[in-house]
């Protein structure tokens, strides 16, 4: 098993939110998995957490627990270049996100034995007409 880092990202203000992240939190430190959270995500946990910035340059790849907005949010919010993220869905319906709660123990096992695969995905950022004029 290798040592694997991962950054997460919640929709803290979504109801579920605390109580998902603690057992996705179990799940991953159970298989071996090193956990850093965002801060608003921390103080879900009433732990202290850290600034995108920071994290871009600490974990191997980012969880964005919420939902497909919450990955969109993700992607848009982090600095300086994106890592791969997995997305994993606790909401209603999930078209972005790879895995849906409750299989947070699935999630774990498959990062941490390596079985999952990284996509290039293309990321555009097109300036709208009321920034061009600025």
């Amino acid at each position: 098993m290798a040592s694997l880092t991962l950054g997460i990202y919640a929709h803290w203000r979504k109801p579920g939110a605390a109580e998902s992240l603690k057992e996705l939190c179990q799940a991953l430190t159970h298989q071996g998995i090193n956990v850093l959270l965002e801060a608003n995500t921390a103080e879900l946990l009433n732990e202290k957490g850290q600034t995108l910035e920071w994290l871009r340059h600490q974990v191997d790849l980012f969880v964005a627990l919420g939902g497909d907005g919450t990955l969109l949010r993700l992607v848009r919010d982090l600095p300086g270049g994106l890592k791969p993220i997995v997305g994993i869905n606790f909401g209603s319906l999930g078209f972005l996100t790879a895995f849906g709660g409750p299989s947070f123990a699935e999630v774990a096992i498959s990062l941490a034995d390596g079985n999952y695969r990284i996509e290039d995905a293309r990321c555009f950022r097109l300036p709208s007409k009321a920034a061009a004029k600025q």
